[in-house]
């Protein structure tokens, strides 16, 4: 995770922490990630599990960590040409 932090603020990115309360709710995650128009973000596979592309119109780069990653999972948002990144282990 802190790769991916340290990259976002190289690259000049603001970082946007989504509040605990909101952070397990999909429909909050969707609404925070429309509403700051976020193109990288961090989930585990868990929370990812729950997300479509229609939550996330602009992301272009998604770090998954902290459990393994399903293949099925990540397909659909490759084809969308969406950067998956495994921080785990």
């Amino acid at each position: 995770m802190w790769e991916a932090l340290t990259l976002g603020l190289m690259q000049g990115r603001t970082i946007f922490l989504n509040p605990d309360n909101e952070r397990l709710d999909p429909k909050s995650i969707s609404h925070f990630s429309k509403k700051y128009n976020v193109n990288m973000a961090i989930f585990t596979p868990s929370t990812f599990s729950v997300l479509t592309r229609d939550d996330f119109p602009t992301v272009k780069w998604i770090f998954l960590t902290g459990e393994t990653i399903p293949s099925h999972l990540i397909k659909p948002w490759l084809e969308a040409n969406v950067r998956i990144e495994s921080a785990y282990g």
